[in-house]
């Protein structure tokens, strides 16, 4: 995959990226290997991504974190990170990988990482945007923005490619740093 990114230049891009790892994903064809593995993978590999791009910019205004913490794969019951936004609020954040850009993410899915938030996290379930949706898909759906509301912030499709489409520091430093972690 890295390989691939890299050779791509200028036309580097999120759904460059989505599609290398869905194919990676569904090439995976060892003994024992089960869809939900291969979903696992896409989903293990937006949380790197989310990872690197909240890293990379603690200050910007609309995806700025601070105290970036990965939850371990042992506590995750719906957060797959915790850290703080801008204003210092706790913040718990859900990533969400989806081949189809329409298939919205449910409220279902969201209402696992609140509570978990809530319950294991501290979250206030008062603060505005303190429930973080970081998603290849373009949104979550009605009923989650209808529950949520205020608290819900998500980072989707279109935010993503906006700060990734074509930015060669940012595709760079990435690989960089993914090799670093396979290496």
């Amino acid at each position: 995959m890295i390989q691939a990114i890299a050779s791509m230049g200028k036309a580097a891009s999120l759904d460059c990226w989505a599609t290398e790892v869905r194919k990676i994903s569904l090439s995976m064809s060892w003994p024992g290997i089960s869809v939900d593995d291969r979903l696992t993978f896409r989903g293990d590999a937006l949380e790197l991504l989310t990872e690197f791009l909240l890293k990379s910019c603690p200050n910007h205004i609309r995806h700025g974190i601070t105290d970036y913490t990965i939850v371990p794969l042992r506590d995750d019951y719906g957060v797959d990170a915790t850290g703080r936004n801008v204003n210092n609020d706790s913040v718990v954040i859900q990533c969400k990988f989806r081949k189809n850009p329409l298939d919205l993410i449910s409220y279902s899915d969201l209402a696992r990482t609140f509570t978990s938030g809530v319950l294991s996290y501290g979250l206030d379930k008062d603060k505005n945007k303190n429930l973080w949706l970081v998603t290849t898909a373009n949104d979550a759906n009605r009923n989650a923005h209808k529950e949520f509301g205020r608290r819900l912030h998500v980072l989707g499709r279109s935010h993503l490619k906006s700060q990734v489409d074509g930015n060669i520091t940012f595709w760079t430093d990435f690989l960089a740093s993914v090799q670093k972690v396979v290496s």
